[in-house]
């Protein structure tokens, strides 16, 4: 059995402590193994190869991490065509933590394309000082320097966070919109969730739009993660702050 995903996703605080487990992937494999499915491998699918572009048939890029390369190499044999390039590594745990961080940049990019001022120069400067955090993070984790550098890391941090359909994107351009155009109204719910459950209220805020939200729900995990390597981490802990509105977007 080959047990292939798309899904990125490093567990949250929880399930860590209990298992010492930071990725799905290690999670996977130990529910596999308590259940003595032993004949079975593990792929993970990411890279910059957004949905939308690929069901309208332009060109996109796999990266397929697993321990055993025939796994890898078959998974990448079978999304290969003429507009779908795979490359295979076997830094799966990397992939997966580099995958998940460069999700909440995106989301501070959209921010900071409706503010006042805003050009090239100065998303060229948030994106550089944003990949430089989670390259460091993802390194004090175990991830290589060229998974953080290829295309689950940079290539992909790049089309997630200036593409006009990539999701994350646009839920940040969505936020600073209401915010200056006057639309927002925070209910009391919402102020007593920002004090007491920040992560919650950001989640939630997410849920509105009915999509996933990657960002939104790795950017508190990638905070904890952070704090446990005394990481100062400190764009996205402004971005945090944005998104609870304890500062103005402007603090970007």
């Amino acid at each position: 059995f080959v047990f292939s995903f798309f899904t990125k996703g490093i567990l949250d605080s929880k399930y860590r402590k209990k298992h010492g487990f930071v990725t799905y992937s290690q999670y996977l494999e130990f529910i596999l193994k308590e259940k003595n499915i032993t004949s079975s491998t593990i792929a993970v699918v990411n890279g910059p190869s957004m949905i939308a572009e690929i069901m309208e048939e332009k060109y996109a890029y796999f990266n397929v991490g697993s321990s055993e390369k025939k796994t890898s190499e078959f998974i990448s044999e079978i999304f290969n065509s003429n507009r779908i390039n795979s490359s295979i590594t076997e830094d799966v745990h990397g992939m997966e933590i580099i995958g998940v961080a460069k999700n909440p940049m995106a989301i501070a990019s959209g921010i900071v394309s409706l503010m006042p001022h805003y050009g090239s120069n100065l998303l060229g400067e948030l994106l550089s000082n944003g990949f430089q955090e989670v390259r460091d993070l993802a390194m004090k984790y175990g991830a290589r320097i060229d998974t953080v550098m290829g295309r689950s890391g940079l290539a992909d941090f790049i089309a997630t966070a200036t593409s006009g359909k990539s999701r994350n994107r646009n839920f940040g351009r969505k936020i600073v919109g209401e915010s200056l155009s006057g639309q927002e109204k925070l209910s009391i719910r919402d102020r007593i969730e920002i004090f007491f459950s920040p992560k919650q209220f950001i989640e939630r805020e997410s849920d509105k739009w009915h999509d996933n939200i990657e960002g939104t729900y790795a950017l508190s995990i990638l905070i904890e993660l952070a704090n446990e390597i005394r990481l100062p981490f400190t764009l996205h802990r402004i971005l945090f702050d944005v998104l609870t509105r304890k500062q103005p977007p402007e603090a970007l």
